[in-house]
């Protein structure tokens, strides 16, 4: 018997993508600061190396369940990329 590549189930790995689209993620940035609503803002740098052409920004509200947290501007226009 030849012990040829391992093969590999199209079903079972479309089916754990499936399942961990689910899962919340756990990101893991660089924390940039924090305005005076309590909104932390963090930040994964752009690295051009592994094909990650531009920042990933993005913040914690405060209410956790308050998806329309409200945040400043200064603070929008940094989250969108435009300062």
């Amino acid at each position: 018997m030849a012990n040829g590549p391992p093969t590999r189930n199209l079903m079972r790995i479309v089916l754990d993508n499936f399942l961990k689209s689910f899962r919340p993620r756990q990101m893991k940035g660089n924390y940039v600061g924090e305005d005076y609503f309590g909104n932390k803002y963090y930040e994964i740098p752009a690295d051009p190396s592994v094909g990650r052409r531009r920042a990933s920004r993005w913040f914690e509200p405060t209410a956790k369940e308050a998806y329309d947290q409200e945040i400043t501007a200064e603070w929008e226009a940094w989250l969108r990329g435009r300062r």
